[in-house]
């Protein structure tokens, strides 16, 4: 995924204001009018309740009033549905970059997960416990920093399966965006480890992330589609990762299903609910069963191991 340049002094902000039950339908409608490139993200007002939703970009698609018309017209359609969007305020401004970057250093948190593993931007001070794995990652103007639910559930079953001493255990990220599900796994004891993505500029993002975090001998990233990926029966994994659009997973599922290794386990991700059993059942097809499955907000993410 891009992340933001050094070189742009102003960003744009997309912003809805709208009651706090409707945060996720929102983040989801950002993401389905102004495509996967965006991450959008939300915070509660204070003493409210009502939401922020934003996203950030270097260009807009569309002028201010065409996006604000846009995302009107959807509104229209979700409040149809008797989703409580009342009034909404939108917002299509540009802001300084170094607005941008402190406004997500009041908002941005450290996660945990297990007490393995802790994800924490640059700025935090707050340490890792004995035997935790501490990872530092910023967020950019679209990124995967491990706080968006599909993100949280890869982290959450990378840690659960993650290899005891003395074991080894390989992992395969499919559609890597920062890295962070790669550099985690490299860091908790997976081996080897291996992501890529379509895009080479998240592929180059995610090396520095390796970097950043010591991992950058313990993980391979490659530039390249996931129809790219050969299935050649001995280049098996012991996990495997696919946080993709339930559309590819469908049309792939074949490639992907190659990938795991005998009572390996395939975590799926990035899919909204009602797409989630059609996912289940094309996976059925080549062996494999549902043996843990999360709902968090409009999203549904699963593992699934061989039947």
């Amino acid at each position: 995924m891009p992340v933001c340049k050094s070189k742009l002094d102003k960003l744009w902000q997309v912003s809805l204001e709208i009651p706090l039950e409707s945060e996720d339908a929102v983040i989801e409608l950002f993401i389905r009018l102004f495509g996967n490139d965006v991450c959008p993200s939300a915070w509660q007002l204070h003493e409210s309740t009502r939401t922020r939703v934003s996203f950030y970009t270097a260009k807009l698609r569309k002028t201010p009033a065409a996006i604000k018309a846009l995302i009107k017209g959807e509104l229209k359609k979700l409040a149809a549905l008797g989703l409580d969007v009342s009034a909404p305020r939108i917002s299509v401004r540009q802001i300084k970059k170094e607005d941008w970057a402190e406004s997500w250093k009041r908002h941005f948190k450290v996660l945990t997960f297990d007490k393995k593993l802790m994800i924490a931007p640059s700025w935090s001070k707050r340490k890792a416990s004995k035997g935790m794995v501490r990872l530092v990652l910023d967020p950019g103007l679209s990124f995967g920093t491990g706080h968006h639910p599909t993100t949280s559930y890869c982290l959450s079953q990378i840690v659960k399966y993650m290899p005891a001493e003395g074991e080894k255990r390989s992992m395969l990220d499919i559609g890597c965006g920062t890295g962070i599900l790669s550099i985690a796994a490299a860091r908790l004891g997976y081996k080897p480890v291996f992501g890529f993505d379509n895009d080479a500029e998240a592929v180059e993002n995610s090396i520095k992330n390796a970097t950043t975090n010591q991992a950058e001998k313990l993980v391979d990233f490659k530039a390249m589609g996931v129809e790219k990926m050969n299935t050649r029966k001995k280049d098996l994994w012991d996990i495997v990762c696919a946080n993709l659009e339930a559309p590819l997973l469908m049309q792939v599922a074949e490639r992907i299903a190659a990938k795991v290794a005998p009572k390996g386990k395939l975590v799926v991700a990035g899919i909204l609910t009602q797409q989630f059993k059609a996912v289940s059942e094309t996976y059925k097809k080549y062996g494999f069963k549902v043996t843990d499955s999360w709902t968090g907000g409009e999203w549904t993410s699963g593992t699934l191991e061989r039947a």
